[in-house]
């Protein structure tokens, strides 16, 4: 069947296919010639539609023949949700990216661009056209080249009628079940290739792969996205987000960072682990966290390195504040007043936001029921694997709760056949001299002891009671110091009650006139009298200064800023009076 439009240089590259049959004419091969095609929408392009196009090439070669190039040939998606459709040409962009250093593959830009349904046939002989020019014959016959059509073993069905003249059929197989259902028929030209091996490609579609950048599962878009398409989707230049905005914005993995078990830093982790290790490790600590201080942070810290030691590969951790009943039992052991549930998760929070690896979950602070330790390591192991199925799929996967050794006699009471659920302990001495012994079989191991001197709440909070603001503001993340020791006006007002049980003092006009002129002469220190600071990097500052800010939050305090003429400057004088000005007020 004729095309009914013309195929041009720019519909089928032929730079790649050029130089293969120079080379293969000039090695006076008797070789019979082949190409391929592969058809579909690609949408969007994964590793699959790249590799089976490399097993249909090795499978002909070994019949016997020179395959010298191929193309893929992305079809109309008028068919596909709206949710799931790409542009014909960011599709074509993504994979002439995709192929660009691939010496055998390149894209055809001709079904695309003809904007209707177009029919197999008429692609093919829109490319047996485009060789015939290529090699200057009067008809496609004259050039003994066979066309083959590479398709997966669940798409066989369309090509069941079609007429196998100078044309190879060369079927994938998607698994190995399907691999042994598929019979050859070399006489008539259809052949079976191997499956494409490897974790990647199990159960690998463009519809997983939608579900994967729904669900917010980034590491797996990452790992089955061809490097250059995966660079297009996640990591735009600015010319690229304005050329395709819509589909960009379809592209984009939106990786839960707040709710019950945030996976943000988890996600980012598994996109650059190799995952040689089968074993992965979830951290969890579980406690009052009233407030939590770096403390904490220590001892997540000797739990993951122990783990790693042990070859575990750790790709999340949480703190994670009791319920209002369990906090209340725990004020009542340690004779201290409860701190509400708000305050001790908006401290938590605080503390998590400039770790790589550590985030706030709220799950079992929002539990009526008090859940056991086992039920709050399974429930975050559940939640984790029900989101993002695919990146965690074929690793065992273990859920330790942190804990010092002083809490170890509750988690030995409760929790013994925790093992069995993958859910397991690793206990911090607070002791030298304590000898603690692991249990591997059981999930449990010991990390090395607490460093002496190491911080507890009850000392933070001593120290905040007796006005010792110097060693408080130590053993607190920078951001949650500023939240505890030095309130805002309106959080002052809103946790009233948590302040007062900690002591916390408002401050002072002469101490916030000596904090402002301290600011002062750093900045003219190290940029000179009234020099001007970039508004961004002020912003920057401020997110380093309080990493509780967001982007919304950052954005209105920038713009409200008393700006230079030029509007990107602000002299640093009057923005630090601007700015302690406004946390007065607030």
């Amino acid at each position: 069947m004729a095309s009914s439009s013309s195929s041009t240089a720019a519909d089928w590259p032929m730079d790649k296919f050029r130089a293969a049959y120079q080379k293969h004419v000039s090695e006076g091969s008797s070789r019979n010639v082949a190409v391929l095609v592969s058809l579909g929408s690609f949408s969007p392009l994964h590793i699959g539609h790249l590799q089976m196009m490399h097993q249909a090439k090795a499978r002909l070669e070994r019949a016997g023949y020179a395959v010298l190039s191929g193309w893929i040939s992305p079809s109309s998606v008028a068919h596909l949700k709206a949710s799931k459709r790409l542009s014909d040409d960011f599709r074509l962009r993504a994979i002439e990216l995709s192929v660009e250093s691939d010496e055998f593959l390149s894209a055809s830009a001709w079904e695309a661009r003809e904007h209707r349904h177009c029919k197999e046939m008429e692609v093919v002989s829109a490319l047996q056209k485009a060789l015939a020019q290529e090699l200057g014959k009067g008809q496609f016959s004259d050039t003994q080249i066979r066309v083959g059509i590479v398709c997966g073993g669940d798409d066989t069905k369309r090509f069941r009628n079609m007429r196998v003249e100078d044309m190879a059929l060369i079927v994938v197989p998607q698994s190995s079940e399907e691999a042994e259902c598929l019979l050859e028929n070399p006489p008539k030209q259809v052949y079976a290739a191997e499956e494409c091996s490897g974790q990647a490609f199990e159960g690998l579609s463009s519809s997983r792969l939608w579900e994967a950048i729904q669900g917010g599962d980034l590491a797996y878009v990452v790992k089955v996205m061809p490097e250059a398409a995966a660079r297009l989707s996640l990591a735009p230049t600015a010319k690229e987000l304005r050329e395709f905005p819509v589909e960009l914005d379809k592209l984009l993995p939106r990786v839960p960072s707040e709710g019950p078990w945030p996976a943000e830093k988890m996600m980012a982790k598994l996109q650059v682990s190799k995952m040689q290790e089968r074993s992965l490790a979830l951290l969890v600590l579980s406690a009052s966290l009233g407030p939590a201080h770096k403390g904490h942070i220590d001892m997540m810290e000797k739990a993951r390195l122990r783990l790693q030691e042990r070859g575990f590969q750790v790709i999340g951790m949480w703190l994670s504040p009791f319920n209002d009943a369990k906090a209340a039992e725990e004020a009542l052991r340690c004779k201290t007043d409860k701190l509400s549930t708000e305050f001790r998760v908006s401290v938590a929070g605080l503390t998590a936001a400039n770790h790589d690896l550590i985030m706030l979950s709220n799950w079992e602070s929002q539990q009526s029921r008090t859940p056991t330790a086992t039920e709050v390591a399974v429930n975050c192991r559940e939640s984790l694997l029900k989101n993002f199925p695919n990146s965690l799929k074929g690793s065992r996967l273990c859920v330790f709760q942190v804990c010092g050794s002083d809490r170890l006699s509750q988690y030995k009471t409760r929790e013994r056949l925790a093992h069995k659920d993958c859910a397991g302990i690793v206990v911090v001495p607070q002791d030298t001299e304590e000898l603690l012994l692991e249990k591997p079989s059981e999930l449990m191991f010991v990390t090395e002891p607490a460093d002496e001197g190491a911080v507890h709440s009850d000392s933070l909070r001593k120290a905040i009671r007796e006005g010792n603001m110097k060693l408080a503001s130590e053993v607190m993340a920078q951001s949650a110091a500023r939240f505890v020791l030095a309130p805002t006006a309106a959080e002052r007002e809103q946790m009233k009650a948590d302040f007062d049980k900690l002591g916390v003092q408002p401050v002072g006009q002469a101490d916030i006139a000596t904090a402002k002129d301290k600011l002062k002469g750093c900045l003219q220190e190290q940029l000179g009298p009234g020099a001007p600071v970039a508004v961004q990097d002020l912003g920057r500052l401020l997110q380093i200064l309080d990493p509780s800010l967001n982007d919304e939050e950052l954005g209105c305090i920038m713009r409200a800023a008393a700006k230079q003429q030029d509007g990107k400057t602000v002299a640093s004088k009057d923005f630090v009076d601007w700015i302690f000005n406004s946390w007065q007020v607030a």
